[in-house]
């Protein structure tokens, strides 16, 4: 092989970040909180109030 690693490659992270920050809002609504759920996502608090803001 090429020895490449499609989980390290930047497309696959992008695609793994966007998909976390799309279930923020059913999590929100099962009760967790932001901080929760930024823990449990592994991802900066920020983003995921971000992510929790209605979309216009």
């Amino acid at each position: 092989m090429l020895g490449l690693n499609i989980q390290e490659s930047r497309v696959y992270q992008e695609i793994v970040a966007d998909t976390k920050l799309e279930i923020v809002p059913g999590l929100l609504a099962k009760g967790l909180t932001l901080e929760e759920i930024a823990q449990l996502l592994k991802l900066p608090i920020e983003q995921v109030r971000q992510a929790a803001q209605p979309k216009p």
